[in-house]
């Protein structure tokens, strides 16, 4: 299983994004669709902004690699789904 688009995250969170797609994500793909999990769509993950892209206020969690934006899976049978 990969990450599309190979965002750059912060070491603490991308071990558990990891735990997440391989215990929960990738069972119930298989689970549901009868197919295997191939990838994840995502954004870059690691973006220095402020939350909502405001001008001003608190960072973002993707400006310290906390953060991903899924934006869809990618299943072994060529079937995906967007989120």
């Amino acid at each position: 299983m990969r990450l599309t688009d190979e965002p750059i995250l912060a070491c603490r969170f991308a071990g558990q994004l990891g735990h997440w797609i391989g215990d929960l994500v990738a069972p119930l793909v298989v689970g549901l669709k009868n197919t295997e999990l191939k990838a994840v769509r995502t954004g870059p993950g690691f973006e220095c902004r402020n939350r909502n892209g405001a001008t001003t206020g608190k960072l973002s969690a993707h400006a310290e690699g906390l953060a991903i934006d899924v934006s869809g899976f990618e299943f072994a049978n060529g079937a995906s789904l967007r989120v």
